[in-house]
């Protein structure tokens, strides 16, 4: 299921700053996921292989072919594999409408949901997936199997195993266990991030802001009927009634459409072989900054007189000013390498913003006037005074009163947008990340109330013979609970030291301060007291065993 998931969104990850966290968490989290079930496959299959022991004994002392039963015991692997494959893809269907419903609506005219859909590479992939593990976890056990000792297997006892393959079973539930704490690891992990990074300021308002996009090109206008059309919808809309200031940029804060532009600044040396650096712009007008909260902690924003005859300047963040310029950033001037090494004077330092996501630290930005980088598509933000929507129609009047050729798209508020690009985002990768860490959990109880119960009835006559000398009930149940208390203590430890590495990444890709210690120190305690719960109950039924039956056991 989580490869149709994984699917859609690699084929749009240039389309949201969001999507390359989400594929690459998915990715881990997928892979982690399916080595969980697969070794409860693996399990599986050594369990069969360990009861029909007699079985191939007596095929094999019939005249069966080695390498025939080989390919049987694969060819029912791979039907097992088939038979998974087609119900998870089922499954996969109705969890891809279910994720539907959930998408959330961006904007008050277009409906942006996550658009997730089956298809032949999806199902492809969860196939070829399904095949794979069968043929990988399949194979050990079919080749052990087609290898069995003759004589060994036709002896009272056989189905019961040897010591190497209880070894391997246990080594796959250690490995479940273990991967089933990183996945919680990394949910609540991801909890505690998000809820840090959604309290942080982004570098701007929200709250009685509203935007709307408009391209006038879309209406065939040249750049001298753009920007005068553009003049003309900010002078009307500040006179709008509930309007307190309107800005125009190319591009809003955690919506793709940001330019990048070479810059070199002036007196930084970068070293050899490189002479410039790559940062994002958008091109604002003299009302951006106050329209949408964003403040100049030094020097100043836009003024009417930076036009395109006027020397060019840029504002730029602290962020930028702090790696670039130095000190004292105001007058020093940056060369536009792309833009014929056009030289443009510093005028103004703004706050930092999170323009890509909120989940990440501030990164170096630019703003360019404007009248000095004319952009068709533009977006126009309002600062009301009461209700954002309350001025809608309004604005759109003022759009159709100036020229009604002119398109309004993606009308939403900031508080709309910032919801969509960061609450509801978090709330996906958060609600996907536990669902799979409880489905990993699951699996390796599963898997540890396998191997226990295996335990107990491969040991049933040694339990009885344990019994019948003389051991008390609660001896041969802190037999089996210690069995099952090592397995937990290695999973445990080996998944705390791959979790601790994996968190502290996973911490910073979200823009966290720090690793949550007390949050992880916290889960295994819980997984192994969640462990020791599984196997209590078939340690409740050995340590029930009556030793007259178990003496007769086979």
């Amino acid at each position: 299921m989580t490869a149709t998931v994984l699917t859609e969104l690699q084929s749009r990850v240039d389309g949201n700053p969001y999507q390359p966290l989400m594929v690459g968490l998915l990715g881990v989290l997928t892979l982690v996921l399916l080595a969980i079930a697969c070794g409860n496959v693996a399990n599986l299959v050594l369990g069969r292989a360990s009861a029909r022991t007699r079985e191939i004994g007596v095929r094999l002392a019939m005249g069966a072919d080695r390498k025939r039963l080989v390919r049987q015991l694969m060819t029912e692997s791979l039907v097992l594999a088939v038979a998974g494959g087609i119900a998870g893809a089922l499954i996969a269907g109705g969890a891809v409408t279910l994720l539907d419903t959930f998408a959330p609506s961006s904007g008050l005219d277009v409906p942006t949901p996550l658009a997730i859909r089956m298809d032949v590479r999806s199902v492809a992939l969860t196939f070829l997936i399904a095949a794979g593990s069968a043929v990988l976890f399949g194979l050990a056990p079919a080749l052990r199997a087609g290898r069995t000792d003759l004589l060994t297997a036709l002896r009272p006892g056989a189905a019961e195993g040897n010591r190497e393959r209880v070894f391997g079973r246990s080594a796959l539930v250690v490995v479940q266990i273990a991967g089933s704490l990183m996945l919680l690891v990394a949910a609540t992990q991801l909890a505690k991030g998000f809820s840090y990074a959604l309290l942080q300021d982004p570098g701007f308002s929200t709250d009685h802001r509203v935007t709307m996009r408009l391209d006038p090109s879309l209406a065939g206008y040249s750049p001298d009927q753009t920007e005068r059309f553009y003049r003309a919808l900010t002078d009307r809309a500040a006179q709008v009634p509930g309007v307190r200031g309107v800005g125009l940029t190319s591009s809003l804060p955690m919506v793709p459409g940001y330019i990048g532009v070479a810059v070199a600044p002036e007196g930084f040396d970068f070293g050899p072989g490189q002479n410039s650096v790559t940062i994002v712009s958008s091109s604002v007008d003299r009302g951006y900054f106050d329209a949408l909260g964003v403040g100049i902690v030094r020097g100043r924003g836009f003024l009417p007189t930076d036009t395109a005859d006027s020397p060019p300047v840029v504002v730029v963040d602290r962020t930028f000013a702090d790696r670039y310029l130095g000190s004292d950033p105001i007058g020093k001037r940056l060369r536009f390498v792309q833009d014929g090494n056009r030289i443009v004077e510093v005028v103004g330092v703004s706050v930092p913003s999170r323009h890509n996501s909120i989940f990440m630290p501030p990164q170096p930005f630019l703003y360019v006037p404007f009248a000095q980088r004319l952009i068709p598509k533009m977006t126009l933000i309002a600062q009301t005074e009461g209700d954002p929507v309350s001025v809608i129609g309004s604005l759109r009047e003022v759009v159709r009163g100036i020229d009604i050729n002119v398109p309004v798209y993606r009308v939403e508020t900031m508080e709309e947008l910032f919801d969509q690009r960061s609450v509801a985002v978090a709330n996906l990768l958060l609600g996907i990340t536990t669902t799979v860490g409880l489905v990993g959990l699951s699996l390796a109880l599963i898997g540890l109330y396998a191997i226990v119960s295996y335990q107990v009835s491969r040991r049933t006559r040694e339990i009885g013979i344990r019994m019948a000398v003389g051991a008390m009930r609660a001896q041969v149940l802190g037999m089996i609970l210690k069995h099952a208390a090592v397995l937990g203590i290695i999973g445990v430890g080996i998944g705390t030291v791959l979790s601790f590495a994996g968190g502290r990444g996973l911490t910073f890709a979200i823009g966290a301060p720090r690793f949550d210690l007390l949050l992880f120190s916290l889960v295994p305690i819980a997984l192994f007291t969640t462990t020791l719960l599984a196997a209590l109950v078939p340690a409740r039924r050995a340590s029930s065993i009556d030793p007259q039956e178990a003496l007769r056991y086979d």
